[in-house]
Parts: C-alpha cells; sequence; structure tokens
C-alpha cells in the first residue's frame, strides 16, 4: 500500500520499536536503505529515521536489524508513500498558464489591431474633411477668378465701346 501526502508534508519522521526475549546481552541498530534517495544502508539514530524536505515522488524506505556483531536481520519492514505535487508543479497548472497566455496575447493582438482600426478610420476622416475644405476653397478661389475675369472682360468691353 503506498500512502498519499501532500506536497508540504515533506518531512518524513519515522519511528520504530522492537521486542527482543532473546537478546544474550546483544545491541541491535536499525538501518534503512532508500530507493529513491540512498547508495547504501544507513544506520538510524535512536530507531529513528528522518527524511527531510523531500521533493515531490514515490519513496520506498527499507528497514533492516543489525547487531553489533554484524549479523542482519532476514526480515525487514518496507514503507511506501508518494509526495503530491505542488498544484504549481502539475500539468494542469501548465496547461492553465498556457491558456492564459494564449488569451493575454490574443487580447494584445486584438487591442493593436483596434488601436489601427481607430487610427485609421481617424486619418480617413480627416483626409475626407480635408479634401471637402480643400476642393471648397479651390472652387471659392476658382469662382473669383472666374468672376474677375468676367468683371475684367466686362470693363474691357466698356471700354471699347
Amino acid at each position: 500500500m503506498i500512502t498519499r501526502l501532500p506536497y508540504n508534508e515533506n518531512s518524513i519522521y519515522l519511528k520504530f520499536s522492537t521486542f527482543d526475549f532473546d537478546n544474550n546481552g546483544r545491541e541491535y541498530f536499525l538501518e534503512y536503505y532508500v530507493d529513491e534517495l540512498d547508495s547504501a544502508w544507513r544506520q538510524a539514530v535512536g530507531w529513528k529515521i528522518e527524511l527531510l524536505k523531500l521533493e515531490s515522488g514515490s519513496y520506498t524506505v527499507r528497514t533492516r536489524i543489525r547487531d553489533i556483531n554484524g549479523n542482519i536481520s532476514s526480515e525487514g519492514k518496507v514503507v511506501r508513500f508518494k509526495l503530491v505535487k505542488h498544484f504549481t508543479q502539475s500539468t494542469l497548472f501548465y496547461a492553465l498558464i498556457g491558456i492564459f497566455g494564449i488569451f493575454l496575447f490574443g487580447g494584445f493582438v486584438y487591442n493593436v489591431l483596434k488601436n489601427r482600426r481607430e487610427q485609421e478610420e481617424l486619418r480617413t476622416a480627416i483626409s475626407r474633411d480635408l479634401h471637402d475644405h480643400l476642393g471648397s476653397t479651390l472652387s471659392t478661389i476658382a469662382l473669383i477668378g472666374d468672376v474677375g475675369q468676367h468683371a475684367e472682360s466686362s470693363k474691357m468691353q466698356s471700354d471699347l465701346k
């Protein structure tokens, strides 16, 4: 059975005790081995195992008893546990960040295109107004010129008579 632990419970303390009805004055030691961390057996201090600040993942702790003469017990206990990843380390979190990034980028592009469209509409309105104003001014100048030319030509005709 694998015990699942949340990410913030990443310091594990295991305490063992044993009965010895055939001690004969021998001293015993608890040794442990963590499959994912150790390359050699370690001796526990005071029958306690402390695994501090573990990363997320699955762990298997194997134990055995050794006496002072180096004789090792044939039976040992195995403890399995899994530290669940923090939400920020999960695939769902990265997917949500990606989706958020896509929406953020899409919003940025939308605003840039919207601003360009508004600028183009403003340029079109300004050019239309400028065209109308220049056209009106040129028409007025042309009309004044025609009136002036007509008046000049009328004056010249009256002088000839």
